[in-house]
């Protein structure tokens, strides 16, 4: 009850402090008030409009009234102080300069090109009084009276300046969207090269001859230095192609008219760039604008997979016997990349356990040199993910021909005498 009292006396504007019997008193003597109680449905007073300003208010008055001469209004100025020195007197523009400075600014808009309505003038009267009404300009500036700019040969030439700027800037605007507009007609072809069916994937090989383990350009890395001249090939040099045009194309391609191993799409100084390669011209760099990459790295990483899983297979009978149903359909695309997917999750789990295998559940063996450990924010960890642990142990084994020995020899005693892993512990380093 108190505190409803309390509320109710604060709404009014009252005091709140006291006992039940005080609060009860209070509110009753204010509903005695009359007045006091009715001017709560009175509407707030406003006060009149520029009583009390910055300027008019009652300091300012007295300081105006004490320290101006005369004490009068009539001496303030008339026209507006600069902002740049305090010196410096605003002169107040007479009729005769109004006038002067409305032609010179029609002889401006004249030379310009821009109509009274400062719409553009078509390019034939532009160009005929270009010439023309710089000298008038000139003139007309010498002869007029006021503070102006005179139109100087330098202005001419900022004119031509900027228009060349602008006319490059829209060549290449239309370059850009030219380059979108064949990223989006690949990307159309790519896609529709998925949907025919049947088959809806079909694999043909050039020769009888395996797929090379490395492509002719992997030998020498791709140079992605934005420092070449004009003339060059950009990240990649004359001589490279020539190699690449001397060997023989006998790598086994897929033949959904997917252009991997040969294409024209991309074609940098009259040499046409394979799918394969794109990777290395569009990485990201700065200054760069990656747009079309963005829009195109997805389906290339998947054809990538594809392609690379494909160059594991003899043959196209024994790709398509690993990537077709019971019934012996083909897989289409997507199903073939999920069944990869899952295929390198196995592999990586499995690699992942024969490399705490061999080290006996210790990644941090002195013998693995670090391998298994990445800095972040300046501490070292251990890697833990299957996928991160695969591919260390994978690069042992490339790089220390003395792991892989070991190694071969430990999966020789597990089959040979001891089947069971997990009584392998005991022999590792």
């Amino acid at each position: 009850m108190k505190r409803y009292l309390q509320d109710q006396l604060r709404l009014y504007g009252l005091p709140v402090n006291g006992t039940k019997p005080n609060l009860l008193a209070s509110l009753r003597e204010f509903s005695r008030d009359r007045d006091a109680w009715f001017s709560l449905f009175r509407p707030a007073k406003k006060r009149k409009r520029g009583v009390h300003n910055s300027r008019s208010s009652l300091s300012t008055k007295r300081i105006a009234t004490q320290f101006r001469e005369g004490g009068d209004d009539s001496s303030a100025v008339i026209a507006y102080k600069s902002k740049k020195s305090v010196n410096r007197v605003q002169r107040a523009l007479t009729d005769q300069d109004r006038t002067a400075n409305t032609d010179w600014a029609g002889a401006v808009l004249e030379a310009l090109g821009v109509n009274e309505d400062f719409s553009p003038a078509s390019p034939t009267k532009r160009r005929c009084t270009e010439n023309t009404t710089v000298d008038n300009l000139a003139q007309h500036d010498e002869g007029s009276s006021g503070p102006r700019t005179a139109m100087t040969p330098a202005a001419t030439d900022s004119e031509g300046f900027t228009v060349r700027v602008r006319r490059l800037e829209r060549k290449l605007d239309q370059g850009l969207v030219a380059m979108l507009d064949r990223v989006d007609s690949m990307q159309d072809t790519l896609s529709a090269q998925i949907r025919p069916s049947p088959p809806v994937l079909s694999l043909a090989t050039a020769d009888s001859e395996p797929a090379p383990d490395r492509s002719p350009l992997r030998s020498e890395p791709i140079s992605t230095s934005g420092h070449q001249d004009s003339e060059a090939t950009p990240a990649l040099t004359a001589a490279r192609i020539a190699a690449t045009e001397s060997t023989p194309q006998h790598t086994e391609t897929l033949h959904v008219r997917h252009p991997w191993e040969v294409s024209t799409l991309l074609v940098i100084n009259g040499h046409d760039i394979p799918v394969k390669h794109w990777g290395q011209f569009y990485k990201k760099v700065v200054g760069a604008k990656d747009a079309a990459w963005d829009a195109l790295k997805t389906k290339w990483g998947k054809w990538k997979f594809i392609v690379e899983e494909r160059s594991k297979y003899a043959d196209d009978p024994s790709f398509w016997h690993q990537f077709s149903t019971e019934k012996g359909e083909q897989l289409c695309y997507q199903q073939i990349l999920n069944r990869i997917a899952s295929a390198r999750i196995t592999s990586d789990a499995q690699d992942a356990a024969n490399a705490h295998l061999f080290f006996g559940g210790n990644l941090e063996h002195h013998t693995a040199n670090g391998a298994f450990r990445y800095t972040r924010s300046g501490k070292s960890h251990v890697l833990s993910k299957d996928s991160a642990v695969a591919k260390a142990w994978r690069t042992l084994l490339t790089t220390q021909p003395i792991i892989a020995e070991e190694w071969e020899a430990l999966r020789a005693l597990q089959h040979a005498v001891l089947p069971d892993s997990g009584a392998m512990s005991s022999l590792a380093p």
